[in-house]
């Protein structure tokens, strides 16, 4: 278990992704296989995809609007 009380493994989203500073920080907490992030703008997740992948972050990213579901 974490500090905030959930087990390495368990699973997260974000949604908007921006700079993908937070889906870095769930990537750290969660481990990336279980944070998948998502970003209606497609220039902008690629760029938030470079910085992630960069970093060593693998999360799993896709084009959507969060409004709707992923």
């Amino acid at each position: 278990m974490d500090e905030g009380g959930r087990a390495r493994g368990t699973h997260g989203a974000a949604v908007g992704t921006g700079t993908g500073y937070s889906t870095a920080l769930a990537c750290k907490r969660l481990g990336s296989a279980g944070v998948p992030s998502i970003k209606v703008d497609p220039h902008r997740l690629q760029q938030a995809a470079s910085a992630l992948y960069g970093c060593g972050y693998t999360p799993t990213l896709a084009i959507a609007d969060g409004l709707c579901g992923y």
